[in-house]
Formats: C-alpha cells, sequence, structure tokens
C-alpha cells in the first residue's frame, strides 16, 4: 500500500520534468507565419570595395624609399645580410648565425633557395 503514493509521487515528478522540458526556450513551432505582421527590411545599395582602406592621401609612399638590393657577396659574408629582404626580419636575424653556417656547410651552391626556405618555413637546424 505505501508503494501507490511513491508510484504516484514518481509519476508526477515525471509529468512536471515533461512540461519542463517543453519550455526550455530552445524554439519550438512559430505559427503558421512568422513574422507575418514585420515590414520588409529595405534593400541596401551594393557596397563598393573591399571597405579595409581610407583615403591616404595626395602622394601615399612618397617618403618611402625601396629597400637597396644586397649582392650576392654580402650574403656569403655577412649571416644578416639575407635578413634586409626576409620576410620576418626579426625572426630571421635571432637565426641568421645558424642558418648561413647550415646553408653554407650543405647548399653552398644553392645559397640563396636555401636561405629563402628556411625564412619561410622557419626551421631551426
Amino acid at each position: 500500500m505505501r508503494k501507490i503514493p511513491t508510484l504516484a509521487g514518481a509519476l508526477l515528478l515525471l509529468g512536471m520534468a515533461g512540461a519542463a522540458h517543453a519550455q526550455s526556450g530552445q524554439g519550438g513551432y512559430l505559427g503558421l507565419n512568422p513574422g507575418g505582421q514585420l515590414a520588409p527590411a529595405p534593400a541596401s545599395a551594393p557596397r563598393l570595395g573591399s571597405l579595409q582602406g581610407g583615403y591616404l592621401g595626395k602622394n601615399p609612399g612618397q617618403s618611402a624609399t625601396p629597400l637597396k638590393p644586397v649582392s650576392a657577396a654580402d650574403y656569403l659574408t655577412s649571416p644578416e645580410a639575407w635578413c634586409q629582404n626576409s620576410v620576418e626580419p626579426s625572426r630571421c636575424r635571432s637565426r641568421a648565425a645558424d642558418d648561413h653556417a647550415w646553408c653554407v656547410q650543405h647548399d653552398p651552391a644553392g645559397y640563396a633557395g636555401c636561405r629563402r626556405t628556411m625564412d619561410y618555413i622557419g626551421w631551426r637546424p
């Protein structure tokens, strides 16, 4: 006889949990025409350009000077000479001596290609 009230209480809790689950706030049936009473959004004109820049002035880059190319002889005498035209000069300078020594030892004929590859991938011997 005691089991009946316990069972009834458990069923009541399960029924309430089902109702609470239905009201979880995660969506559901929205009706036949959701948003039908709202006015349509106005069409906007297409944007021109990438929207990533701005006005640069009358002569942008006028005071900038191009990098002076370094000769092949400079590359072989100074390990940091290659870093002048590097993808990331600060990282290049931090490994210049090691990269220079490795490329001179392993591939002296293809020194420029070796240093360029090491500069792009950031490999450390």
